[in-house]
């Protein structure tokens, strides 16, 4: 998307005119921002301008008064425009970002240090990795990233690891866990596992898990408002920040979960059982399991594409993160339809919406990196 066009949706926000197609486009520009992995300082009038002038019709609007009946929905209103706010602002990054010249990070893997260096993991190459000390961390070899125990006087100090959309990696922990990690997702960790402590990381986004069995130090995986403990064990955690819900899908051994919990509704915890899947509704707080074949939702570990009961919209984030395209759906009945569909190692984007089309009769348009489906 250009810069002229992204201003011109982001105009059209703010004047309350957008579609809800655009409106959707952008909030998954938005998602996209958060796996950009550079902060460099900023500033952009025309953002600022657009920050000041949805403020003031905030206020505008709170300063009105009302008619009967229409508290709830002048509210609802205000706390979207607020929220849309924070989202122009992060948008007015994203554009700086990702059109203004220098060492833009998008697009690829990256490794945060503990002091804020960002280190780009190309995949094409094999290379030592170093931390900003000149000590060395690990070893990347093509698509794979092995860490060490780190050297650190900083016992507490972590590592970040982001992987944007399109993009997948392999990553060895310094206690021999290995960890995939699925497109649009981030894994923070300690440099170093210290004895006597628990190895906690924390995740946003999908990830398959081999956790290197460790009886004296329980894993602990934290993924949005869910905690995973585990000794050594197999799993796929499915945890985007953008769902309505987590997933842990269990493989071999045995996993307890634990929601973080709410004012209005306690923790709940869970004891997962081999072959089924946890499911952690964010709104209700609801912990449930049921038995399914593990294999579905492992797929994505070797490129394979399968949609087992999944809901139109989720088919299309799905399909966003793996190929890096937005997709804006204008039939909004299809939203919540449910699909079944496999389309077998590294299908190609344009395969994967001719075979929808034939099957489900889906009309659709790729145009570069967008796709409109009417």
């Amino acid at each position: 998307m250009s810069e002229k066009e992204l201003y011109r949706l982001l105009d059209k926000m703010e004047q309350g005119t957008s579609s809800e197609e655009e409106r959707q486009l952008l909030y998954r520009l938005y998602q996209k921002f958060q796996h950009t992995n550079t902060m460099e300082p900023w500033a952009d009038s025309k953002v600022e301008a657009s920050k000041k002038r949805l403020w003031n019709r905030i206020n505008g609007s709170i300063g009105k008064p009302q008619k009967p009946g229409t508290q709830k929905v002048v509210w609802k209103r205000v706390v979207v425009a607020a929220a849309m706010m924070v989202g122009i602002s992060l948008l007015g990054l994203f554009v700086l970002r990702t059109m203004a010249p220098g060492p833009v990070t998008k697009g690829q893997i990256t490794l945060e240090l503990p002091d804020g260096t960002v280190k780009v993991l190309d995949s094409e190459k094999s290379q030592p990795i170093h931390d900003h000390n000149g000590n060395k961390i690990g070893n990347q070899l093509g698509n794979q990233v092995v860490f060490s125990p780190s050297v650190a006087i900083d016992k507490k100090a972590l590592h970040t690891v982001h992987v944007p959309y399109g993009k997948k990696v392999a990553i060895s922990l310094p206690d021999g866990t290995k960890i995939n990690l699925n497109a649009g997702s981030s894994l923070t960790f300690p440099a170093s596992f210290t004895k006597g402590n628990k190895r906690q990381v924390s995740l946003t986004g999908e990830a398959y898990l081999k956790v290197a069995k460790d009886t004296l130090h329980p894993f602990i995986l934290k993924a949005n408002e869910l905690s995973v403990e585990v000794l050594g064990t197999e799993f796929n955690v499915h945890a985007y920040s953008e769902d309505q819900f987590s997933e842990v899908v269990l493989v071999e051994g045995s996993v307890q979960l634990a929601s973080a919990g709410k004012e209005s509704r306690p923790s709940s915890t869970l004891l997962l059982l081999p072959g089924n899947k946890a499911r952690f509704q964010h709104s209700s707080q609801r912990l449930s399991q049921e038995p399914v074949s593990t294999e579905i939702y492992t797929a994505w570990l070797e490129d394979e594409l399968v949609f087992r009961d999944m809901s139109f919209d989720n088919i299309l984030k799905k399909l966003e993160r793996q190929y890096d395209v937005d997709i804006i759906n204008q039939n909004r009945q299809l939203s919540t339809v449910k699909f079944q569909a496999s389309f077998g190692k590294k299908p190609l984007i344009e395969t994967v919406f001719e075979e929808l089309s034939l099957v489900y009769h889906i009309n659709y348009k790729i145009k570069g990196n967008t796709i409109t489906i009417h």
